[in-house]
């Protein structure tokens, strides 16, 4: 079904006499469903390939966590990822920092990840603890409202960065680049700070050897007119 829907959105778009295709295709509601039927296909596969990489693994976990973290979590964002990669190749796709495309499957795949498969752990306790009054006041499962929740957050998000409303410039994540931008100020100033005060320390000292020359220069030269 995938393939053919592909097969036949090249068809409408490139091969329609006078570009008819393409015009329909232009048009804000057909670009709407376009990018919602495409985060929904990208969210499903971000929280399947989470699970298939828990059923390979969850039976040899690391020595510190009971849960496998790194495989599941990495093994949905890369692949969620994967036509920009094919696209853009490995540099090109983070040549610029890590994109938002990757920033939201981090999120989803982890969220989903803690809260439905760490059963023991510690962070997918809290999570669960945290979200069960929401869970309940729905009246879903877990499962299912993680689910739509992550379906609703892609979509969202997608929505917004189209031209006809925030644009591309929208981050959902921005606050977070924000808040570190000003925590990496202000853990600069001190240094800052240090600097200057070891740049005037060394001023003075430097001052202070001079004047110290200047007086031994001046004994000897009464020494030796006294001689």
């Amino acid at each position: 079904l995938n393939m053919a829907s592909c097969i036949l959105a090249y068809v409408l778009v490139n091969c329609t006499p006078s570009d008819l295709g393409y015009s329909m295709a232009s048009l804000f509601p057909i670009r709407l469903l376009t990018v919602m039927g495409s985060q929904l296909f990208r969210t499903m596969g971000i929280l399947k390939f989470v699970q298939i990489a828990y059923t390979a693994l969850k039976d040899s976990p690391s020595d510190y966590y009971p849960t496998p973290i790194f495989g599941p979590i990495l093994n949905a964002a890369v692949l969620g990822n994967m036509g920009s990669f094919f696209a853009l190749g490995f540099d090109g796709h983070l040549k610029n920092g890590m994109p938002l495309p990757f920033q939201n499957g981090l999120f989803i795949a982890s969220l989903y990840h803690f809260t439905i498969n760490d059963k023991d752990g510690p962070i997918g306790v809290l999570l669960r603890s945290a979200l069960e009054p929401v869970f309940a006041s729905f009246g879903l499962s877990h499962q299912e409202a993680i689910t739509v929740f992550a379906s609703l957050f892609m979509q969202t998000w997608a929505i917004l960065k189209m031209p006809d409303f925030i644009g591309p410039s929208f981050d959902p994540f921005g606050f977070l680049s924000i808040a570190t931008h000003i925590l990496s100020r202000e853990v600069k100033r001190p240094v800052k700070v240090n600097l200057e005060i070891s740049a005037s320390a060394n001023n003075s000292q430097a001052t202070n050897n001079s004047e110290k020359k200047k007086k031994r220069k001046k004994k000897n030269n009464s020494k030796k007119k006294k001689d």
